[in-house]
């Protein structure tokens, strides 16, 4: 679910062969954004995804400007999602700070858990499950993942087959992004 969620792909109606399928979030982002010039904006509605451009590394100064786009629209993100990669990329970030250490903490800290930026805190969230080439910023009470009614995780034993227990687990549902200028995004980064 988590990678269907936030994927960069468009919805899907579905037929008698083809199954639904929802848009990822970043289908739906379009106000906030930085993006290679190269790159081509969804629409927003989910029915077409962001079209790769150029890639570029990601810099501070390609989140303080989404972050400020955020700001300026009424976005108040709280999250700062990304890949592998780009978590690393945003540890070497600044943020005109200082790092200190206790003398007497063992652990030698080499990331931060909160970016703390002009507009706000973003608490660094890495995931394996998203683009590696996109980093998010999302205001959590601005996304709905709604179930469709009867089809919220549900469970049906199947047939047995010698000592193994089998079930099959069903689930419908859809992203709602009740705001989509609350979220932000850099597209087109780089992933080594």
């Amino acid at each position: 679910m988590e990678k269907v969620v936030c994927d960069n792909k468009a919805k899907v109606a579905g037929n008698d062969t083809l199954a639904r399928q929802c848009a990822g979030i970043p289908a739906y982002i379009i106000t906030n954004i930085s993006e290679a010039s190269d790159a081509t904006t969804a629409a927003g509605t989910g029915a077409d995804a962001h079209t790769d451009g150029t890639a570029r590394a990601f810099t501070e100064t390609l989140l303080k400007a989404v972050q400020k786009l955020c700001f300026d629209n009424g976005g108040e993100p709280g999250i700062l999602m990304t890949g592998g990669f780009n978590r690393q990329v945003v540890s070497s970030f600044s943020g005109n700070g200082t790092k200190v250490q206790k003398a007497e903490d063992d652990a030698l800290h080499a990331s931060f858990d909160v970016y703390d930026g002009d507009f706000g805190e973003l608490k660094v969230v890495p995931n394996r499950f998203m683009e590696a080439r996109t980093a998010l910023l999302l205001d959590m009470d601005m996304i709905k993942i709604p179930f469709l009614s009867g089809r919220n995780m549900v469970e049906y034993d199947l047939a047995k087959t010698g000592d193994s227990d089998a079930c099959q687990i069903l689930a419908e549902y859809t992203v709602e992004v009740c705001n989509e200028k609350a979220h932000g995004a850099v597209y087109d980064l780089t992933t080594s």
